[in-house]
């Protein structure tokens, strides 16, 4: 009984990383056809339906890129990268995230006490 549970599962855990791929792959074409707004709602979807799956936090970091990169919109975009250190503290994403922060803080908002604290962070941390 218990091993049929357990494959249940792994097939369950599987079909739901399949479905958050396909997702991630229509967030991916609409973000290179500059469907901005289309892709953010599908990004928002895996991290809301699927927040187990791989790309959840690969998800929250894009939304974040797409503020930063596209939408030039920098506080949101550390509103954003702030929120991939929340969800998976200890992910590549959520270094990358940190690093990112002191970088906006510095090169695009002038913030240099912000951008100091932040790197600082960032070195003690990685």
């Amino acid at each position: 009984m218990k091993h049929n549970i357990l494959i249940s599962f792994i097939i369950l855990l599987a079909a739901c990383n399949s479905l958050a791929e396909n997702k991630w792959n229509k967030a991916m074409d609409m973000l290179e056809n500059n469907k901005l707004k289309d892709s953010i709602t599908i990004f928002n979807e895996i991290i809301n339906n699927h927040p187990q799956s791989e790309y959840a936090i690969k998800s929250q970091f894009q939304i974040a890129e797409i503020y930063l990169n596209d939408k030039k919109n920098y506080d949101i975009a550390i509103e954003e990268f702030e929120k991939v250190i929340r969800l998976s503290p200890s992910s590549t994403e959520a270094k990358n995230a940190l690093f990112m922060i002191s970088y906006i803080y510095n090169n695009y908002l002038n913030a240099y006490s912000n951008a100091i604290i932040n790197y600082n962070i960032f070195l003690n941390k990685y």
